[in-house]
């Protein structure tokens, strides 16, 4: 199923076919600061879990919204306890992998980002001019279930095949 390269046939057929493997949906440069100092609109939360409580200490003013997007469910209410804004949360649909630490490779023209209803129509706004998808828009607790109960056949297919983690994803 390896080759000499250690990857997949089907890896590497995509390596060797860099328009499959280095599609772009945007090239999005954005300004990073260590302490959010300013007023904001809204707030993107997008870090992973673990890292979530050292961003928030990070977080200096209130913005007038904060949408999550990260998996699982816990960090919804961790976040109302923090923010006295609305708290929206929002799950996001892309097919991509991360090919340095600075570059973000996707792998079909798609991305689609599901809101929580009743939505937050700036944010919205935003992602439309930057050619990402907006889902319809579901109560929180539907959206939240969904991300997860699809991230949960995900983690499992690679047991159900008896493959390790990553593998399963490149037999696929």
């Amino acid at each position: 199923r390896r080759g000499a390269t250690g990857l997949s046939r089907h890896r590497q057929a995509e390596r060797a076919d860099p328009q499959v493997v280095h599609r772009q949906v945007a090239d999005a440069r954005v300004a990073a600061v260590r302490r959010l100092e300013q007023e904001s609109e809204v707030l993107v939360v997008a870090t992973k879990a673990p890292q979530l409580d050292a961003a928030l200490e990070r977080i200096v003013t209130e913005p007038k919204a904060v949408v999550p997007m990260l998996n699982g469910i816990d960090h919804v209410t961790r976040l109302r306890e923090r923010f006295s804004c609305p708290v929206i949360p929002a799950t996001v649909n892309v097919q991509t992998y991360k090919e340095s630490p600075t570059r973000v490779v996707h792998r079909l023209d798609m991305a689609r980002v599901n809101v929580a209803a009743p939505g937050h129509l700036g944010l919205e706004k935003a992602l439309r001019r930057a050619g990402i998808d907006i889902g319809p828009h579901a109560d929180e607790n539907t959206l939240l279930w969904r991300k997860l109960s699809r991230l949960g056949r995900i983690a499992l297919s690679p047991s159900a095949h008896g493959a390790g983690p990553g593998e399963g994803r490149d037999e696929a």
